[in-house]
Formats: C-alpha cells, structure tokens, sequence
C-alpha cells in the first residue's frame, strides 16, 4: 500500500512539473519549441519560427507567418490559419487572414462565438466583457461568449478606463454599466467624462451634470472645470486672442485679476476689527460669458465674504468655455485676497 501512494505522489508530481515548467527554447537558424525548465529535453522540437508562452501549458506558436495555439503536448488546440494570436489574460483573440475577421477563442481552443467579427475590444484592463462589432454594428459580450447586448447598438465606447460605458443607438447616446446594464435610455445629444462618479451630459440643448452616487441631475452646474478651451475675460487686446485659445490664459487672467483688485471693497467692518484673509469663491460662468451661482467655500464673515462675491458679479467673460466646438458653462474657482496695509 505504501509503495502503490509512493507511486502515485511521483506521478501526480512528474505531471505538475511536465505543465508548470516548461519554458521556450531556441535551436538553430531562430526555430524554437520547449522543453523542460533546467534541461534539454524537448517536449515540442525546435520546428516553429516563434514561440511565446500562454497560461494553463499552452503556447502561440508561429510557423510560415501563421499562428496556432499548441498544448503542453504539442497537440494543436488552434490550427495554423490565423495571422495574428493574441492571448489577453483570461481569451485567445484570433484575426483569420481569408475570413478578413476575428474570432474568440478559450485557451482550450474552443470558439467562442458563432460568426467571424468585424472588431472585437475589451471594454477596460478590469472588465472581461468585450465590445462586437459587425457590419458596422455593435454588441457585448461575456468572456464566455455569452450575450449581453445583440448587435443593434451605433456604437459602444468608454473614455480612459471610466467605470461606465455610452451606447448609440439613432443619433441619441445611453449609459450602461460595466455589466451591460443600462442605467439611462440614449436620450442623451452628447456626453463627456468628468470624474468616476459624475458625467456632463447634454439634453434637449442644455448641459447638465449627472452624478453617479445619487443618480441626480444639476442643471448648469459643474463639480469641477471641463472644457477644451477656457473662458477668455477681456481678451481682445491679446496678440493670441482668436489665434491660440490655449494660450489666451497667460493674458486673460492677469486682466481678470487686475479687475478684481481695482474694483475689490475692504470692508468697513472687517477694516475695524482688522480681519482679513483668503475668501475663495466658486461660480459658474454661463454661455454668454456672465457669471451666477456663487458660492463661497470657507467663510470669513465681516463683510469679507459679501465684498468678494460682489466683484465676482461685476465680471463679464468674452467668451465662455467650449468643448467640442459649443460653448458650456463652466465652473471657475477663484481665490480673492483681502489684506490689511
């Protein structure tokens, strides 16, 4: 009985050594295959002109400039039709060179889906799920192959690993989550990321902000700047004024600056009680380039708070934020300081 386990523990640890350790190896005139780590036994002869290693004992192997995915064993799992193999950590994606299209496949080889794509995408590096897109459609997919959304969609796309996803469907944009569930109706004109937990969004002509904690709208209110091109205040003496919006900040504001301080009122009573200090303020700077919603962050009380809220009223902007080409309206924060001479 001892001797029949002894055996048995040598095998199951023979087999485990054969799968976990087998590394590539190159021979002659650039061909490879692999063999056992530490040793020049091959389980795969040199035979192939690249080999790269895949999880779970399987490898991509290249030969005449096809691809093919091999087991352990040298067993071909994935035949050489294919002129590009890519292994993304969990799917083997596969473009067919005849076929002009693209197919998922299980690191054991087996299809994933039922016709060749157009394009297949994975939505982020964190989410499994993958884009489809064909005849110029597109749909979602599990890693499995399983569907999540059929091939009805204009379009489905995210921006720079955001935790929700837009759709298109007739000219109008939606919302879905990372699990393909829709959290709003493509009702939307234009959309654009703001942070992981709001979303600018445009309706019906107006820009609102929808925050995804609570799943509110706020009309004309922005939690923190998004524009291309910033609000320019008294800009029509600049030399880049109209040539270089970007640049237009290096003169825009030291002029709102300058207005601010000229028109600034120290308090009376602040004056008296000798208070002063920082009062930053926020507001919003509309499309026609005035300014509402002012809000002051930490008060300081004496008048001081009032006096930097009403020089904020007197700025008008001549021009306002714009992103995509339209003008948005825009948060801007802005520090005034009042100080005793």
């Amino acid at each position: 009985m001892k001797q029949l386990i002894l055996t048995i523990t040598i095998f199951v640890l023979f087999h485990i050594n054969l799968s976990a350790q087998l590394v590539p190896t190159t021979k002659r005139f650039g061909k490879c295959g692999y063999c056992k780590e530490g040793t020049k036994e091959f389980v795969v002869r040199a035979s192939y002109d690249r080999c790269s290693k895949v999880e779970h004992g399987t490898m991509i192997v290249t030969k005449n400039n096809y691809d093919a995915l091999i087991d352990t064993f040298g067993n071909k799992l994935i035949d050489f039709k294919y002129v590009n193999l890519r292994y993304n950590g969990h799917n083997i994606l596969a473009f067919d060179l005849e076929e002009k299209g693209y197919m998922l496949y299980s690191l054991k080889g087996i299809p994933l889906l039922t016709e060749y794509m157009d394009g297949i995408s994975r939505l982020d590096i964190n989410n499994r799920n993958f884009i489809l897109v064909n005849n110029k459609k597109y749909g979602l997919v599990t890693e499995i192959g399983e569907t999540i959304h059929p091939m009805v969609y204009d379009s489905i796309f995210q921006t720079n690993n955001f935790k929700y996803y837009f759709f298109k469907e007739n000219d109008k944009l939606g919302i879905m989550n990372v699990s393909g569930s829709i959290i709003h109706a493509p009702i939307f004109d234009k959309v654009n990321k703001i942070s992981n937990d709001s979303i600018m969004v445009k309706k019906d002509g107006e820009w609102y902000i929808w925050s995804t904690t609570d799943s509110t709208f706020t009309k004309g209110k922005l939690k923190e700047p998004v524009a291309d091109i910033l609000p320019c205040f008294d800009c029509s003496s600049c030399p880049q004024y109209g040539l270089n919006p970007r640049n237009e900040k290096h003169c825009s504001v030291p002029k709102m600056l300058y207005f601010i301080y000229t028109n600034l009122e120290f308090p009376s009573l602040a004056r008296n009680e000798k208070k002063d200090g920082d009062v930053i303020v926020d507001f919003i700077v509309n499309t026609d380039g005035s300014t509402s919603d002012f809000e002051v962050k930490e008060k300081l009380g004496y008048g001081l708070d009032e006096a930097a809220i009403d020089v904020c009223k007197k700025l008008k902007f001549d021009r306002a934020a714009t992103f995509e080409g339209e003008f948005v309206p825009m948060k801007y924060t802005i520090p005034i300081k009042f100080k005793l001479e």
